[in-house]
């Protein structure tokens, strides 16, 4: 189970916990139904009972669950809790990470996996769990989100980001992925993409 609570936990980027005296409401919204169906199946197998979904106006799922405060402490401080949890745990929670709130960019020789948050220190986190997997990221940043700003951490590299793919697995192509100027079908599950690709840039 430590897998799907790592992921459920990042996967949060999409979603929100609210808390109450003894149960907490674990809500997660997005448009994506695919991703939505996935994560409704993952909370059923770890608290053992069914969420509840809706399609919303703007066009969006948001599926929630109600758990005992007990059966998930963690859900409230997912950080603080994920740097001392096994590497399994820490495997899904990159991976629920990549597919709630990264993206995954290739153009021409120019390839990366990229992470977005406001917040620098969790990207801090973030790129002291990829080091674990052998993975060298760089926290950009900060840059102007309409009226806020964000932070970016990325990975360089075609033999990078499709070990990233190769190792993690994420479930999702969707708008995060951003692919022009070579084929991505197949991409993360033969460890090659089709069709002509050249060596990338590295950064910094």
């Amino acid at each position: 189970m430590g897998y799907l609570k790592g992921y459920l936990l990042s996967a949060l980027a999409d979603g929100h916990v609210y808390e109450f005296k003894t149960v907490l409401r674990i809500v997660y919204r997005q448009k994506n139904e695919f991703w939505v169906k996935n994560i409704s199946l993952m909370l059923t197998k770890l608290f053992k009972k069914r969420p509840k979904s809706i399609k919303t106006k703007d066009g969006c799922w948001m599926i929630w669950i109600y758990v005992k405060k007990e059966k998930a402490k963690e859900f409230l401080k997912p950080w603080a809790f994920i740097t001392k949890a096994e590497r399994k745990t820490r495997k899904g929670f990159i991976t629920g990470f990549f597919d709630a709130d990264g993206q995954l960019y290739i153009r021409n020789r120019d390839y990366r996996v990229i992470f977005h948050q406001k917040e620098r220190n969790r990207l801090q986190i973030m790129k002291m769990l990829l080091k674990e997997f052998g993975f060298r990221s760089h926290i950009l940043g900060p840059y102007r989100n309409g009226k806020s700003f964000i932070y970016r951490l990325i990975i360089y590299g075609k033999s990078e980001v499709l070990r990233f793919l190769k190792c993690f697995r994420p479930l999702l192509k969707t708008t995060h992925w951003h692919v022009k100027g070579t084929a991505v079908r197949g991409l993360w599950s033969t460890g090659r993409p089709k069709g002509r690709a050249g060596q990338p840039r590295r950064r910094g």
